[in-house]
């Protein structure tokens, strides 16, 4: 068990190293906080190491977790992509323990953040051809939250997370599910989010007017 404990939480610390070095190579302008930042296991050995250099071996790092990742950072239910009902905008993945869904939140946010500057002309692709996609991994962290409730899952990191996904949203079932997270935060943390959520749906207004439902006939003489 103790065995077992320490694997849950060194994968755990190896989530959170990977998500900060992504965010550093990405975006190392905006967050000078994180110039000091190292790990080194990550540091490139001369000058040769290009950025890109890194981003591959960032990006292997991030898709070699999820297919080896311990058992117990693993959903105990994991829905297949292709369900789907009205009444349910997300399909559920189900963890047994908040640092469980945290660290597959940091990896799937680690990854969204790699893809988004993504070296031009590379095959991002893995041995599971949905961990190339972006679409894929921002689905991913809106199910687990939104099939979680774990009183501690509402640390910062998720609810950054949450905020940056959302903004995606296009869907207004999707839109509403996530709107009640944000509810639950409110609850469990006491953490002001009114005017995230404010600018939230400022967002998905203007989405939704540049995005009008299309009619479905024609109007004669029109």
């Amino acid at each position: 068990m103790l065995s077992d404990i320490d694997d849950s939480l060194t994968s755990y610390d190896g989530c959170l190293c990977c998500l900060a070095l992504s965010l550093r190579l990405i975006h190392f302008q905006l967050i000078p906080m994180l110039s000091g930042f190292h790990e080194s296991s990550l540091q490139p050995v001369g000058s040769h190491v290009s950025r890109w250099d890194r981003w591959f071996e960032l990006w292997s790092r991030c898709m070699s977790w999820f297919q080896d990742r311990p058992r117990k950072m693993k959903p105990v239910l994991e829905s297949s992509d292709e369900v789907s009902h009205p009444e349910q905008p997300f399909p559920v993945d189900v963890y047994t323990s908040a640092t469980s869904l945290q660290a597959n939140l940091a990896m799937h946010i680690s990854a969204v953040i790699l893809l988004s500057q993504k070296p031009r002309l590379t095959n991002a692709t893995s041995t599971f051809q949905r961990l190339g996609s972006r679409s894929w991994h921002v689905q991913r962290i809106a199910r687990m939250l939104v099939g979680n409730h774990f009183k501690e899952q509402w640390d910062p990191i998720v609810i950054a997370a949450l905020l940056f996904i959302a903004r995606e949203m296009s869907h207004s079932s999707q839109q509403e599910a996530l709107l009640s997270c944000f509810d639950e935060i409110s609850s469990a943390t006491q953490i002001p989010v009114a005017e995230e959520i404010g600018n939230l749906r400022a967002r998905w207004q203007s989405i939704q007017q540049d995005n009008p439902p299309k009619l479905s006939h024609r109007i004669h003489g029109t």
